[in-house]
């Protein structure tokens, strides 16, 4: 029987109140108290994100997170960033 490797990331979703983020939050405040190793945790809501320059603020996000290693991002609305409509972006 062969090991897989451990899971690099996972993505929760849901409809809207399901309680995606206050799992999210549980999680983060479970690791940065309970774990050895302080594990930092990078969260930002998706609206911080809109405009001409979310790419480079995605990009920052994960380079500074990518220095902590081991470390968590949380990108909250994530789905705002793919908006249906594409007259509104």
């Amino acid at each position: 029987m062969s090991k897989l490797p451990p899971n690099r990331g996972f993505l929760i979703s849901g409809s809207t109140g399901s309680g995606k983020t206050l799992l999210a939050n549980c999680i983060l405040s479970y690791l940065s108290n309970n774990v050895n190793q302080r594990i930092p945790a990078f969260s930002v809501n998706s609206y911080e994100l809109m405009g001409g320059d979310a790419e480079d603020k995605i990009k920052k996000i994960f380079e500074t997170a990518e220095e902590s290693m081991p470390s968590i991002i949380f990108i909250d609305n994530l789905e705002e960033l793919c908006n249906k409509d594409n007259n509104k972006r």
